[in-house]
């Protein structure tokens, strides 16, 4: 979602407890949904965001857990090297890798 989508907008779109910004492709932060709750629903993202928190696509499993804690469980954002969005992980995900797996995202 971008920075200037109105609070009201992304409430509705998102089910999420985070809500990602990003411009041109880039993270440039978050959005907390008890924050969209709070806020004029007219009120532009940008105005609400906190810094971006998030792991890099090739982080381990342990790192985004160790985020997702700090996000509270929510889904974590997931960034390339050039801090593109390349998508979200889920807390649940994070925690429990699957047998056999290397603990990469």
């Amino acid at each position: 979602m971008g920075i200037q989508m109105p609070a009201g907008e992304a409430l509705r779109l998102s089910v999420s407890p985070i809500v990602a910004v990003a411009e041109e492709g880039r993270l440039v932060g978050l959005v907390r949904r008890r924050a969209l709750e709070a806020a004029d629903p007219a009120a532009p993202l940008g105005s609400l965001m906190e810094a971006p928190i998030f792991a890099l696509a090739d982080d381990a499993l342990d790192v985004v857990a160790g985020l997702a804690a700090f996000l509270e469980g929510a889904p974590v954002p997931v960034v390339d090297g050039a801090g593109r969005l390349c998508g979200m992980v889920a807390a649940a995900a994070a925690a429990e890798p699957e047998a056999g797996d290397d603990g990469a995202i």
